[in-house]
């Protein structure tokens, strides 16, 4: 490329993520990004900006993270070209090209030289006038430029003036109560007391000691308790700190911790050593107040024993940690507010993104009076992170939920939770029912143990649930078990790998006026708890699936369903358990089993044919058994209050020959049996049987011979019957080869084949 004139990029405000353009021509990794503060230059790791386009012959524009640039937000933003130092150019074809190649190098070499010393010398952050020197004067800052200052003999007599001091050296200080006894000169901003920096201050709300004289001092860099007289004075100011390193002690708040800045943090050296006690009745013990990028980690907050409710922490913002954390002691009275050990809250407009709570133990009080206790809650929460949290006594009124998303909570993920001893284990809810609902949320890997209910959503929408092992046994009984709870309108939630421990008042799938859900449940507990209970004129469509029936032998009688939708159509609620061989309902109406295409695509099947297989050739329904004497195979047909209505069967004889078909029904036993060589009423039926009616006649009867019993028969036959053709009295004979007066014979009297009588 050709190189034009180099105009570096301007100094910028940070103000949002960018984007802050770059004005010339670079190579991928080229670009350093800085920020400058009223002491130092900063540079930015890579994860806190990108580039784009990676490289350009022309211009580009950097990218600062959200992180970073809430974090930074009206400091000034320094970028900058640094082109490595390498030549690549190697002379191949000749002496010329050689001694070309050779001069590059020592040109590099030279380059890179001059970059190590420029990088060991005093300059600025920006280009600045040349210097005219000014024999014995210092130089100073002035306007940005390098200037001459004082002279020299101005200093020397400056320093005579301080020799003549008689009260106690201001810098350093070896002790604070040194440093109280000491007035120190206005021009003087800065002090050391014992080996801590302190700077000039007016603001009394952020003064960490104050001299002889009145001047007020607060720490200069990192705030520590050593810069403070007790610790409750560090933590009653340590609200607008950088940092706040809690050593091992217990402080007593009489007031709320507030007062925060973006990205500053509040970290102590563990949850079990830094511990910070509410000793007031109302109001949050940490009020983040929205703040982004806040960090609080290793502490242990109690709330004590406030009558008024309250939250440990409070409306955190975007991008913000919480971690390592024992938070114990909160709950929300009646006529109080707060009781959430954890609160992130934003609004539908503008909701709280990004932020990221774990390794918490949050252990509400067991108070008769309280309301309702919450573990944490993400209220419109969009993209944060929640997991490795134990959360216990969450209690109250039936909202009451050891994990919380509220309200129009979005793209979160939760994992590791556990719930002890609360009404709801994790629950999606609502500030108003009817507005909002979490959506596109996943949670992995829950567990409820003494907890009324596992998992609950209202108006929830497309969340995923994956594992969940709900055991009510001692919980505290509230509100009547049940493992996945979906209600008020949710939709198409997944709630998979489900195992229920309840009794036989549980159950585990409790769906009321939701539609569209599925749920898959391992019944686990007592052989009698409910499978499902679904309820509500708008529960349609919901799918729920059992792996494992538990200790009973059927899921059939477990399921109530009084939603009003029909079983057999697409707004059925289904239910099946492959191990039972049970199927509860159809979306399609239909029990419909393919093995090929029986025709064209666009067949119309008949509607009230609800049990359906399909084949392109032979279609015969087959049933076995093991072959044995007198086995049955067959259909029956039975009404819940009869064993059975009708059913037609094949049973085995002792050879095939001996096989026949039989049918019962009617009331009557078996009616009918098909033999090898007769088709006959039933030996169990004695009665006569007419073969058609008055008003249902055969057309035609093909036969050779009418036996009545006792021996009366009508028969057919060539030639005359008498001696031949054996008979009863009153038997009729037709001669098919008779003439006139020899056609019809009737035996009158006689026994054998004796007494026919032509006619």
């Amino acid at each position: 490329m050709t190189v034009e004139v180099f105009d570096p990029a301007p100094i910028y405000v940070i103000a949002g993520t960018g984007p802050y353009a770059v004005p010339h021509p670079y190579a991928a990794g080229a670009i350093r990004v800085s920020v400058v503060t009223e002491r130092e230059v900063i540079q930015l790791d890579q994860d806190d900006f990108t580039i784009t386009p990676e490289a350009s012959f022309v211009f580009g524009d950097v990218f600062l993270s959200a992180p970073a640039a809430a974090l930074h937000a009206g400091q000034s933003l320094l970028i900058e070209r640094e082109t490595q130092d390498e030549q690549g150019w190697a002379g191949l074809l000749g002496e010329r090209e050689r001694g070309l190649e050779r001069q590059l190098d020592q040109l590099t070499m030279a380059n890179q030289e001059l970059r190590r010393r420029l990088a060991t010398s005093l300059r600025s952050i920006a280009a600045i006038n040349p210097v005219i020197p000014a024999n014995g004067r210092a130089l100073i800052w002035e306007n940005d430029q390098l200037v001459p200052g004082p002279s020299a003999a101005a200093i020397a007599e400056a320093e005579g003036i301080l020799t003549g001091v008689t009260s106690p050296p201001y810098a350093p200080f070896e002790t604070r109560a040194q440093a109280m006894a000491t007035v120190v000169p206005d021009r003087i901003g800065y002090i050391v007391v014992g080996g801590l920096p302190f700077a000039a201050t007016t603001d009394a709300d952020h003064a960490a000691l104050t001299t002889a004289g009145g001047r007020m001092w607060t720490p200069a860099g990192v705030w520590t308790p050593a810069h403070f007289d007790s610790f409750e004075d560090f933590i009653a100011k340590s609200g607008v700190a950088a940092v706040a390193e809690l050593d091992k002690a217990e402080v007593v708040r009489s007031a709320q911790v507030t007062g925060f800045g973006p990205g500053q943090k509040l970290v102590g050296v563990g949850a079990d050593k830094s511990i910070i006690r509410r000793n007031f009745s109302r109001g949050s013990l940490i009020n983040v107040d929205g703040q982004a990028g806040m960090r609080i980690e290793g502490l242990t907050l109690d709330m004590g024993t406030g009558a008024e409710g309250g939250h440990a922490i409070r409306n955190l913002g975007d991008y913000s940690i919480v971690r390592d954390l024992i938070v114990r002691g909160y709950f929300h009275p009646t006529g109080g507010a707060g009781g959430t050990g954890v609160l992130a809250a934003g609004t539908a407009e503008i909701p709280v993104r990004g932020v990221r709570i774990s390794d918490l133990i949050l252990s509400g009080a067991i108070n008769p009076n309280a309301l309702e206790t919450f573990g944490w809650i993400f209220s419109d929460v969009w993209h944060g992170f929640a997991h490795h949290i134990y959360s216990e006594n969450a209690l109250g009124d039936v909202t009451a939920m050891a994990h919380e998303l509220k309200n129009d909570a979005r793209w979160n993920n939760l994992h590791a939770l556990t719930a002890f001893n609360s009404i709801y284990g994790l629950g999606f809810g609502q500030t108003t029912v009817g507005i909002n609902g979490a959506k596109y949320n996943v949670a992995l890997g829950l567990l409820a143990h003494a907890c009324d209910r596992g998992f609950s959503a209202s108006e929830g929408a497309r969340n995923l649930i994956i594992g969940l092992i709900h055991d009510p046994t001692d919980g505290p009984g509230r509100i009547a078990p049940a493992a996945v709870e979906l209600r008020n309108s949710s939709e198409r939630n997944i709630a998979e790998s489900i195992m229920s421990l309840g009794g036989s008042n549980s159950r585990g799938a409790l769906i009321d006026s939701s539609f569209g859900n599925f749920v898959s449940l391992y019944m686990m507990g007592n052989g009698a708890a409910k499978v499902a209970d679904i309820t509500g004129a708008t529960a349609i469509r919901n799918v729920i699936e059992v792996r494992h029936p538990g200790g009973s032998n059927s899921v059939r009688d477990r399921v109530t369903d009084t939603s009003g939708a029909s079983r057999r159509s697409g707004n059925a609620n289904v239910v099946y358990c492959p191990a039972t061989g049970e199927r509860i309902g159809s979306i399609s109406g239909t029990f419909h089993d393919v093995l090929s295409a029986s025709g064209d695509l666009g067949i119309q099947w008949n509607p009230a044919h609800y049990w359906r297989y399909e084949a392109d050739t032979r279609t015969i329904h087959a049933l076995g058994t093991d072959g044995s004497l007198g086995n049955i195979a067959g259909i029956t047909h039975a009404t819940p209050d009869t064993e059975e209505r009708g059913s037609i069967w094949h049973q085995l004889g002792a050879t095939p020959a001996g096989d026949f078909w039989a049918v019962r029904g009617w009331g009557k036993g078996t009616t009918f049996a098909f033999l090898a060589d007769a088709f006959q009423p039933a030996t169990t039926y004695s009665e006569a049987l007419d073969l058609g009616s008055s008003q249902g006649r055969w057309r035609a009867v093909y036969t050779t011979l009418v036996d009545y019993g006792g021996g009366v028969r009508d028969m057919v036959g060539n030639g005359a019957p008498e001696g031949v053709v054996p008979g009863g009295k009153s038997s009729t004979y037709r001669r098919r080869d008779g003439a006139a007066g020899s056609c019809f014979y009737v035996k009158e009297s006689g026994t054998g084949t004796t007494g026919w009588i032509a006619k």
